[in-house]
Protein backbone atom coordinates (compact mmCIF):
# COMPACT_ATOMS: atom_id res chain seq x y z
CA UNK A 1 0.00 0.00 0.00
CA UNK A 2 1.40 3.32 -1.24
CA UNK A 3 0.36 6.63 -0.33
CA UNK A 4 1.03 9.81 -2.31
CA UNK A 5 2.93 12.32 0.02
CA UNK A 6 2.81 15.79 -1.78
CA UNK A 7 5.92 18.10 -0.57
CA UNK A 8 5.98 21.62 -1.52
CA UNK A 9 9.80 21.41 -2.31
CA UNK A 10 8.33 21.75 -5.87
CA UNK A 11 6.39 25.41 -5.02
CA UNK A 12 8.35 28.29 -6.12
CA UNK A 13 7.73 31.30 -3.52
CA UNK A 14 9.08 34.76 -3.75
CA UNK A 15 12.55 35.87 -1.69
CA UNK A 16 14.38 38.38 -0.67
CA UNK A 17 17.92 38.48 -0.60
CA UNK A 18 19.37 41.18 1.81
CA UNK A 19 23.65 41.62 1.53
CA UNK A 20 26.60 43.80 2.50
CA UNK A 21 29.03 43.53 0.37
CA UNK A 22 33.07 44.52 1.50
CA UNK A 23 33.35 46.90 -0.57
CA UNK A 24 32.91 50.66 -0.86
CA UNK A 25 34.24 50.92 -4.64
CA UNK A 26 31.21 51.64 -7.00
CA UNK A 27 33.19 49.96 -9.15
CA UNK A 28 33.94 47.14 -7.50
CA UNK A 29 30.42 46.85 -5.97
CA UNK A 30 28.73 45.98 -9.91
CA UNK A 31 31.10 43.50 -10.36
CA UNK A 32 30.29 41.82 -7.33
CA UNK A 33 27.31 42.32 -7.25
CA UNK A 34 26.71 40.93 -10.77
CA UNK A 35 28.81 37.72 -9.40
CA UNK A 36 25.87 37.61 -6.10
CA UNK A 37 23.16 38.04 -8.83
CA UNK A 38 25.07 34.82 -10.73
CA UNK A 39 25.15 32.47 -7.93
CA UNK A 40 21.64 33.14 -7.90
CA UNK A 41 20.45 32.11 -11.46
CA UNK A 42 22.90 29.43 -11.21
CA UNK A 43 20.81 27.64 -9.18
CA UNK A 44 17.73 27.84 -11.23
CA UNK A 45 16.10 31.29 -9.90
CA UNK A 46 14.49 33.87 -11.54
CA UNK A 47 15.42 37.45 -10.61
CA UNK A 48 11.85 39.37 -10.06
CA UNK A 49 13.58 42.58 -8.69
CA UNK A 50 16.83 44.35 -7.20
CA UNK A 51 17.89 47.41 -6.20
CA UNK A 52 21.86 48.16 -6.70
CA UNK A 53 24.41 48.20 -3.31
CA UNK A 54 25.24 51.65 -1.89
CA UNK A 55 27.67 52.55 0.46
CA UNK A 56 26.47 53.01 4.21
CA UNK A 57 28.31 53.42 7.55
CA UNK A 58 27.98 49.66 10.04
CA UNK A 59 26.51 51.08 13.13
CA UNK A 60 29.20 48.78 14.73
CA UNK A 61 32.63 46.91 13.41
CA UNK A 62 31.71 43.98 11.49
CA UNK A 63 34.96 41.12 11.50
CA UNK A 64 35.13 38.88 8.47
CA UNK A 65 38.35 36.48 8.61
CA UNK A 66 39.87 36.29 5.18
CA UNK A 67 42.98 34.16 4.44
CA UNK A 68 43.37 33.57 8.24
CA UNK A 69 43.31 37.39 8.80
CA UNK A 70 40.60 38.94 10.86
CA UNK A 71 39.49 42.25 8.39
CA UNK A 72 37.56 45.15 10.80
CA UNK A 73 34.95 46.88 8.78
CA UNK A 74 33.27 50.31 9.42
CA UNK A 75 31.41 50.31 6.23
CA UNK A 76 29.50 48.20 3.38
CA UNK A 77 27.70 48.12 0.63
CA UNK A 78 24.08 47.28 1.05
CA UNK A 79 21.71 46.02 -1.81
CA UNK A 80 18.94 43.58 -2.81
CA UNK A 81 17.76 41.02 -4.99
CA UNK A 82 14.41 39.41 -4.98
CA UNK A 83 14.34 36.09 -6.40
CA UNK A 84 12.04 33.44 -7.06
CA UNK A 85 13.17 29.92 -6.66
CA UNK A 86 11.85 26.61 -5.07
CA UNK A 87 12.62 26.17 -1.24
CA UNK A 88 15.08 23.08 -1.87
CA UNK A 89 17.55 25.18 -4.32
CA UNK A 90 17.85 28.13 -1.42
CA UNK A 91 20.30 26.18 0.83
CA UNK A 92 22.22 25.68 -2.64
CA UNK A 93 22.35 29.36 -2.88
CA UNK A 94 23.28 29.79 0.82
CA UNK A 95 26.14 27.57 0.46
CA UNK A 96 27.58 29.35 -2.71
CA UNK A 97 26.82 32.77 -0.70
CA UNK A 98 28.82 31.69 2.10
CA UNK A 99 31.92 30.95 -0.20
CA UNK A 100 31.65 34.28 -1.43
CA UNK A 101 34.41 36.38 0.21
CA UNK A 102 33.45 39.92 -1.26
CA UNK A 103 29.91 39.20 1.10
CA UNK A 104 30.27 40.73 4.96
CA UNK A 105 27.00 39.78 5.69
CA UNK A 106 23.50 38.42 4.16
CA UNK A 107 20.28 36.98 4.75
CA UNK A 108 17.75 35.46 2.93
CA UNK A 109 13.51 36.22 3.58
CA UNK A 110 10.59 34.94 1.96
CA UNK A 111 8.79 38.34 0.79
CA UNK A 112 6.09 39.74 -0.89
CA UNK A 113 5.85 41.55 -4.24
CA UNK A 114 4.70 45.25 -2.66
CA UNK A 115 7.72 45.18 -0.44
CA UNK A 116 10.28 47.14 -2.04
CA UNK A 117 12.55 49.44 -0.30
CA UNK A 118 15.53 50.57 -2.74
CA UNK A 119 18.97 50.38 -1.17
CA UNK A 120 19.15 54.30 -1.40
CA UNK A 121 16.31 54.77 1.18
CA UNK A 122 17.73 52.03 2.94
CA UNK A 123 20.93 53.80 3.28
CA UNK A 124 19.83 56.89 4.00
CA UNK A 125 17.75 55.57 7.05
CA UNK A 126 20.42 53.81 8.21
CA UNK A 127 23.30 56.84 8.16
CA UNK A 128 20.48 58.57 9.78
CA UNK A 129 20.79 56.29 12.54
CA UNK A 130 24.30 56.01 12.92
CA UNK A 131 24.98 59.64 13.05
CA UNK A 132 22.05 60.08 15.33
CA UNK A 133 23.90 57.24 17.83
CA UNK A 134 27.41 58.76 16.95
CA UNK A 135 25.99 62.25 18.99
CA UNK A 136 24.35 60.35 21.24
CA UNK A 137 27.95 58.61 22.10
CA UNK A 138 29.32 61.78 22.36
CA UNK A 139 26.87 63.38 24.60
CA UNK A 140 27.12 60.86 26.81
CA UNK A 141 31.04 61.27 26.94
CA UNK A 142 30.40 64.91 27.28
CA UNK A 143 28.27 63.42 30.73
CA UNK A 144 30.44 61.41 31.65
CA UNK A 145 33.45 64.27 31.53
CA UNK A 146 31.05 66.59 33.46
CA UNK A 147 30.40 63.76 35.96
CA UNK A 148 34.46 62.74 36.19
CA UNK A 149 35.34 66.42 37.00
CA UNK A 150 32.49 66.90 39.65
CA UNK A 151 33.59 63.77 41.18
CA UNK A 152 36.94 64.95 40.74
CA UNK A 153 36.28 68.27 42.72
CA UNK A 154 34.46 66.88 45.47
CA UNK A 155 37.08 64.51 46.22
CA UNK A 156 39.58 67.24 46.04
CA UNK A 157 37.24 69.25 48.82
CA UNK A 158 37.13 66.43 50.33
CA UNK A 159 41.02 66.07 50.83
CA UNK A 160 41.65 69.20 51.79
CA UNK A 161 39.04 69.11 54.90
CA UNK A 162 40.96 65.65 55.25
CA UNK A 163 44.23 67.83 55.80
CA UNK A 164 43.00 70.48 57.43
CA UNK A 165 41.50 68.41 60.49
CA UNK A 166 44.79 65.99 60.72
CA UNK A 167 46.90 69.84 61.05
CA UNK A 168 44.53 71.14 63.75
CA UNK A 169 44.27 67.93 65.66
CA UNK A 170 48.98 68.18 65.95
CA UNK A 171 48.44 71.28 66.93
Amino acid sequence: MSENVTTHNDEVRLYELGINLITTLEDKIKTDFEGVKNIIKKHGAEIKSESTPVAIPLAYTMIKNVDSRNLKHRAASFGWVKFESTPDKIELIQEDLDLNVEILRYVILKTTEDANTTAEAIAEILTKRVDSDDRKKKSDDVEEVEAEEVAEAEIDEAIEELVEEVEESKE
